[in-house]
This record gives structure tokens, sequence and C-alpha cells, in this order.
């Protein structure tokens, strides 16, 4: 048995990633939609001793967010879903604990 934990897997999720993965499962709807539309142009907005800062965000979901969960499932399913050699099991969950 090998046991794998992807330390920070929400905070370095690319949206590329999401995104292909959300056309894999070539099923149109209007919540597919939705969810492909809330990737792009996301930004992040902080006030320094200069003025406000804002960059585009490019990776990571919300921490305790309710789509988190969800795109990681669908990106790390690509690697389950591999044909893998007789004998081999591949079993993944999402912990949001803390």
């Amino acid at each position: 048995m090998i046991s794998l934990d992807i330390k920070g897997a929400f905070d370095h999720l690319q949206y590329t990633s999401i995104k292909n993965s959300l056309d894999n499962l070539k099923y149109h709807s209007n919540t597919l939609e939705t969810l492909i539309d809330i990737l792009p142009n996301r930004k992040v907005a902080i006030n320094t001793s200069q003025g406000p800062a804002t960059w585009t965000q490019q990776q990571g979901c919300p921490q305790g967010s309710c789509t988190g969960p969800a795109f990681w499932n669908l990106v790390a399913d690509e690697v389950l879903q591999q044909d893998w050699p007789q004998g081999v099991h591949l079993q993944g969950y999402t912990c949001i604990c803390r």
C-alpha cells in the first residue's frame, strides 16, 4: 500500500486543468457553463502602503469553498481513470479537515 498526500492541492489547482476536466465531461448544461465562466478573470486585491494592488489569479480554490473539492475531484479523476496494471487499485478522496 502506498499513501500519497498532496500538500496544498487546492492552492495549486490550475484553472486550465479545471477547465480541461470540465470540457472533457462532454455534457452541456447551464451549470457547467457557469462553472467554466467563474474561472477566468478572477482577481486578488489587497491594500498596501502604496495603495491598492490587484493581480489576476491563475490557480487555487478558496478554502472552505463548495467548488474546491468538486474541482479537485474532477482533475484527480484523470489519474484515477488511467489503465493500470492488473492488481493495482487506486482510491482517492478529498479531505478538507483542519
